[in-house]
């Protein structure tokens, strides 16, 4: 599946580098994720839409920490499993396309914060939702700062210190798991 996904992005970008490459370095800062060319008015549209869908994701906090306990369990205790599937499931990708619309593709920061944020707070959804979102917003900003600063004058794509920071907290849980299994 991934090798189809590289695949179809390739044979959408190559013709468009082939076509402007003028605009090679603006394509490659999309595709590993930029905050360069953000202003106030996308901070402006991201508010926006954190607020709505962030809304309607917390308010969805009690159905996710059933989910905790499987689908059925969290049916049994009164859950709309479905209907809940689906509003989180609209918000969530809402606010992820808003986010890659104004700053690109920017991997491992929805993957690897709420983790590090849940060894924090622990799994109810009411705290770890914002909790994820604030050291979220801090672990992308000191991320920013380092891939302008790391290599100045050049900025690097805040994508490539966000993979490097990502992987090792992946090795990182891994073989912490891997020793609390034993």
């Amino acid at each position: 599946m991934l090798s189809t996904k590289l695949r179809i992005d390739h044979s959408i970008t190559c013709p468009i580098i082939t076509l402007r490459p003028d605009k090679l370095k603006h394509i490659t800062f999309w595709t590993m994720g930029s905050l360069s060319g953000s202003g106030y008015r996308d901070a402006l549209l991201l508010l926006i839409a954190l607020v709505v869908c962030g809304a309607v994701i917390l308010s969805h906090a009690n159905a996710l920490n059933a989910f905790a306990i499987g689908e059925d369990n969290a049916r049994n205790i009164g859950v709309n499993v479905n209907r809940s599937k689906y509003v989180i499931l609209i918000a969530v990708s809402a606010l992820v396309g808003v986010c890659v619309s104004i700053c690109g593709t920017i991997a491992f920061v929805g993957l690897v914060i709420p983790h590090m944020t849940r060894m924090l707070v622990g799994p109810n959804h009411k705290r770890l939702l914002p909790a994820s979102l604030f050291s979220g917003a801090t672990f992308l900003m000191l991320a920013d700062l380092l891939a302008r600063t790391l290599l100045n004058p050049k900025e690097l794509p805040i994508g490539v210190v966000t993979s490097f920071v990502g992987s090792l907290t992946f090795v990182f849980l891994f073989f912490r798991t891997r020793r609390a299994a034993k």
